[in-house]
């Protein structure tokens, strides 16, 4: 395994720019995530280290070797990288039996056939296919065909396993199933893998690096956790997961325990401080499942307590989700053992000033 480096990359199609100056590192033996909606740029990112595509600038670096370098002329084809590669659609030959659809890489490598036939047993192995290899692809499911398709781009040890959205054609429950499987392979293996797609869950699940991009560039880049906790801006806070957008200006800072006071309708709010300075505006990322909903009153002096009416109730099992209105704002509430609650209905909602993002800015600037 290797990591890998990419240092302002940018990729245009005509006016289009498609990828924007980006730059990350994937540390060996780590999975880092490309997650973005359709058209962000994070597929074309995939092609171009894959070297299905030429960048118009930028370096990419596989360990200790340059693959990609617009400025020093350098473009390793595709088949000499020593990537591999599991696509959308899996790119099965229907025709061949499983085992030699893992064997097909080797083969055009020209690979001794006295080494063939073991390599491709630990693959179908490492992928818990033992037993299957006779099989053809149409005789599979989409979880074991998907699993092939691992399979043959893990069978001749590649440095780097790049996955381009390779859950998107299975169910929801084996979507689910799969995620973890996949997770659980990838740290057994030990390799490399960067991970293309737009569903956050998976990203979350999955990851341990999250590259979130918008139109071409990176919003924000780092562990999950970071990622969904500490969004860098409103795009990230809505995109990666369900968030309340409160606008309001900053009255104080350096409150507490370093926090910050921002001014939403008629109440003030304490959150995390972000560096917002006194008086600008600043846009409140809060997540639906810290919100804390009761119809009774909280004690009094209790921090960022606010007065509610209920808009809506939607009851889903374990929670209810709660659609709420203050002060002309919308605030969407994740209740446990709530009781069902009638539109008009008010209720108090309070929030952990370490559960607010404020982000700097806001909107409204």
């Amino acid at each position: 395994m290797q990591n890998v480096r990419v240092e302002k990359l940018v990729k245009r199609f005509g006016e289009v720019v498609a990828v924007d100056g980006i730059s990350f590192e994937v540390p060996k033996g780590k999975l880092l995530t490309l997650l973005g909606p359709s058209g962000c740029g994070k597929t074309t990112t995939l092609n171009i280290i894959a070297g299905f595509e030429t960048p118009d600038d930028g370096d990419v670096h596989v360990g200790e070797r340059l693959i990609s370098s617009a400025t020093e002329n350098v473009l390793v084809p595709a088949h000499k990288r020593n990537l591999g590669m599991v696509f959308q659609s899996y790119g099965l030959w229907p025709h061949l039996r499983v085992r030699d659809n893992v064997a097909f890489g080797l083969q055009m490598r020209k690979t001794p056939k006295s080494e063939i036939a073991g390599a491709v047993e630990r693959a179908l192995g490492l992928v818990r296919l033992d037993g299957l290899g006779e099989r053809y692809p149409s005789q599979l499911s989409g979880g074991q065909q998907q699993r092939v398709a691992i399979a043959r781009a893990l069978v001749y040890e590649p440095d780097v396993l790049l996955l381009d959205e390779p859950l998107s054609n299975l169910d929801a429950a084996l979507r689910e199933e799969m995620r973890l499987e996949l997770k659980d392979l990838q740290t057994q293996s030990g390799i490399t893998t960067i991970f293309v797609t737009h569903d956050q869950v998976e990203a979350m699940v999955m990851s341990d690096i999250i590259v979130v991009m918008n139109e071409g560039r990176i919003e924000q880049m780092g562990s999950p956790s970071d990622v969904y906790q500490h969004p860098a801006n409103e795009f990230v806070a809505g995109f990666v997961g369900i968030s309340n957008f409160l606008e309001g200006e900053v009255v104080a800072t350096g409150v507490g325990e370093g926090q910050t006071a921002v001014k939403v309708g008629e109440v003030t709010l304490l959150c995390k401080s972000a560096g917002v300075p006194e008086g600008s505006k600043a846009l409140l990322s809060i997540r639906p499942e810290d919100c804390v909903a009761s119809q009774e009153a909280p004690p009094e002096g209790t921090p960022n307590v606010i007065k509610c009416t209920v808009d809506k109730a939607v009851y889903m099992g374990g929670v209810l989700e709660l659609w709420l209105s203050a002060s002309g704002q919308k605030i969407r509430v994740h209740g446990h053992r709530l009781p069902i609650l009638e539109s008009g209905a008010s209720v108090y909602v309070s929030i952990d000033p370490a559960s607010i993002s404020a982000i700097k800015g806001g909107s409204s600037t």
